[in-house]
């Protein structure tokens, strides 16, 4: 790991030009698979990153704010808004490797992600799965990429603990033992009846299940309400079933 936890900053060096090029080009998702670098914003998140294992190629802290860390770059407020990705920066960012996969056994319960759009809601469902003790999410390859800056400050940290393995759905749901479950509003209802095991998905917030997929379910399940929402945000959504999920579980 380059960066360690003490009270010392003295290993303090100056931000070039290139390094807030880098860090811009990389809120773009096709300049983070160039370079296999992704950027975390946030004294939450980075405190989190720094207890992974994932490898912090440099850190960038703003002038004049107050550091527990050493060996960063430092940055004035002005450099530090060109980097950011936010609307007010945070004053500290970090450019990070992204991780080699490791291969992840199925458990007793999946949580597969069918072409979720937007990144605050997978940020959200990442934190939630390991919220409820998941190591791992399985998404298709259309949903956003998970190293987008609005997920990574969504997940709150949890990126560093969840591995999301990107597959061809269809392709990877024909060669799984477990059986399929998918979320829809004509299923039947989660309370009632959610599976001892089985591969959960979610569907795209406007459209849900694709098609491809689901004609390869073996069944639906769905949250029944009393209200007159037109339906749940997938967030929402799956925070309700993996509830449930790990409330079985305890039985």
């Amino acid at each position: 790991m380059l960066l360690i936890h003490n009270n010392l900053s003295n290993l303090h060096k100056m931000v070039t030009k290139n390094q807030i090029k880098l860090a811009r080009s990389l809120q773009q998702k096709k300049f983070r698979q160039e370079h296999k670098l992704f950027v975390v914003e946030g004294l939450k998140p980075i405190d989190e990153l720094l207890k992974s294992n994932f490898r912090v190629v440099e850190l960038f802290v703003k002038k004049g704010m107050e550091c527990h860390y050493t060996n960063f770059s430092e940055v004035s407020s002005s450099d530090m808004e060109r980097m950011s990705s936010m609307k007010s920066a945070p004053g500290i960012l970090a450019i990070v490797e992204m991780p080699s996969r490791k291969k992840i056994d199925l458990k007793n319960h999946t949580l597969v992600l069918d072409g979720i759009g937007d990144p605050g809601n997978l940020g959200t469902l990442i934190r939630t799965a390991d919220w409820f003790g998941m190591q791992h999410v399985i998404a298709s390859e259309d949903t956003v990429d998970e190293f987008n800056p609005k997920t990574i400050q969504s997940a709150m940290g949890s990126l560093f603990r969840i591995q999301v393995d990107r597959v061809n759905l269809p392709q990877w749901l024909k060669s799984q033992e477990h059986p399929v479950y998918g979320l829809d509003m004509s299923g039947s209802s989660i309370y009632t009846d959610i599976p001892e095991k089985g591969i959960f998905i979610l569907g795209k917030e406007s459209t849900g299940l694709s098609t491809g997929v689901r004609n390869l379910i073996d069944d639906q399940l769905s949250i029944p309400g009393s209200g007159n929402a037109e339906s749940l945000n997938v967030s929402v959504a799956g925070a309700i079933l993996l509830s449930e999920i790990f409330k079985k579980s305890l039985t």
